[in-house]
This record gives structure tokens, C-alpha cells and sequence, in this order.
């Protein structure tokens, strides 16, 4: 009856170790960050050894007595990886921040959202460095997300011009030059009709606006580098090149 028993509580375990293994790879496959993946195969194996030992004859509720008076102090030794553990899960069931986001942090950092993990969000940068950031300083922080509510974002590229220039005939190549690569670049958003604003007018030069909008907040540098490129050589070919050029490192 022991060895029975015995044999009944290695294949409880075993059959746990296997549906773990098999709910984790389906998560994984699914791309469900790995804090619910990690959570989910601990808590069926936790469930599969809880019932190994009631089928051996050990009484767990005694344990879970002992496991709750112990777990206090395990908590407080532990604080700070439950507090981003915790962070963790509540930025997933928020979902204002998720996995392929591109968000800046209120102290500078920022990058693409890679990983979620119960101890911290990975961040990979444009110079394809990883930023590690605890979850609980992600929680405390406030954070631009770039990617929400629409991963499309407006690009305003701005030109200040001596007023001495035919700025009708400015504005009509600068706008068919928008339109021209907002249709076609990979870069920038479909949909989306440019606009061309002027702004102000002082020390004799007349300050305007050209807005595109792009796919992504990483599309900006390709797109703005496009656009301001592709203005410059046909106002140069139009004779039209007196001005002197600005833009923005914001979007």
C-alpha cells in the first residue's frame, strides 16, 4: 500500500512537471511575457507536490500553517523583489505599457519594450544597448508611451526663411514634396494628408511648419532625415535655397 502510494505521488509530480513544461511552452509560443509564464509553472507545480504529499499521508495543512508564519518573514527579507514582482503584474493587467512599445522614462531612458520579466522590463535602445529597469520604478515613474494610443505619431519638421523668397512657390514644393513621401516611404503612415503652417514672422525671416506623420516613433529619424533631405534638393534645384534650415529632435 506504501509502495503504491509511493508510485502514486512520483507520477502526481511527474504529470505536473509535464503539464508545467507543456502550459509554459504554449505561453511562450503565444508571446505571453514571461512573469505570467513563470507564475502559472510554479503555481502547477506547487499544486502537483501539494497533492504528492496528501496522497503519501502528509498533512499539509500543518505546512501551510507553518508556510504562512514563515512566509511572513521570507516577505519582509524579500520586499523588494515581491514589490517588482507585484509591479510586474500590474503593468500587464493595466497593459499602458506592453511588449514592442517604444516609452521614455520620467529620469531619460528610453527604448523598445523586449521583455517583461517579474523582476524588471528590458528596454532596448536605438544604439541596440539593453536597459534593465526595476518593475516597481517603472510603476513610480511617469513614462511616455509612444506607441499608445496608436503607434502612428506626427512628425512636425520646422524651416525658418529669409523673407525675401517667393514663399507661395516654397510652400507648394515643400507640400508636394510632403505628399510625395508620405505616399510612398516606408517610413511614413498611410492615410495621412501633410500639412504646411506658418508660424511667425520676425528678424526678417518667416518660420513654418511641414507635418508628416510617421509608422512609428522609431521611424522618426529615417522619415525626418527623408523629408528634410528631399525639401533641401528641390528648393536648391527651384534656386530657392537662401534659407536657413532648423528641425526639431521632438516629434
Amino acid at each position: 500500500m506504501i509502495s503504491e502510494n509511493i508510485l502514486w505521488a512520483g507520477l502526481i509530480t511527474l504529470l505536473s512537471l509535464l503539464i508545467a513544461r507543456f502550459v509554459g511552452d504554449r505561453l511562450k509560443s503565444s508571446n505571453v511575457p514571461i512573469v505570467i509564464i513563470q507564475s502559472a509553472k510554479g503555481l502547477i507545480i506547487i499544486l502537483g507536490v501539494l497533492a504528492s504529499l496528501e496522497k503519501l499521508g502528509i498533512a499539509i495543512t500543518p505546512m501551510l500553517t507553518a508556510l504562512g508564519v514563515g512566509g511572513l518573514a521570507v516577505a519582509l527579507a524579500l520586499r523588494d523583489s515581491l514589490e517588482n514582482l507585484f509591479a510586474g503584474f500590474y503593468i500587464l493587467a493595466t497593459r499602458q505599457i506592453r511588449q514592442g512599445d517604444y516609452i521614455k522614462l520620467q529620469s531619460g531612458e528610453e527604448g523598445k519594450v523586449q521583455d517583461i520579466s517579474w523582476r524588471n522590463t528590458t528596454l532596448l535602445q536605438a544604439n541596440n544597448n539593453l536597459i534593465i529597469v526595476p518593475n516597481s520604478k517603472i510603476t513610480t515613474s511617469i513614462i511616455t508611451n509612444y506607441s499608445l494610443p496608436q503607434e502612428e505619431i506626427n512628425l512636425s519638421l520646422s524651416l525658418n526663411l529669409v523673407a525675401n523668397e517667393n514663399f507661395s512657390q516654397i510652400e507648394e514644393i515643400i507640400l508636394k514634396v510632403a505628399t510625395n513621401i508620405q505616399e510612398n516611404s516606408p517610413n511614413a503612415a498611410p492615410n495621412f494628408v501633410p500639412r504646411v503652417r506658418f508660424v511667425s514672422f520676425r528678424e526678417n525671416t518667416l518660420e513654418l511648419n511641414v507635418i508628416v506623420r510617421s509608422k512609428g516613433f522609431e521611424n522618426i529619424p529615417a522619415l525626418r532625415h527623408e523629408l528634410l533631405s528631399t525639401i533641401l534638393s528641390e528648393l536648391s534645384s527651384a534656386g530657392l535655397i537662401k534659407q536657413k534650415t532648423t528641425y526639431p529632435d521632438n516629434a
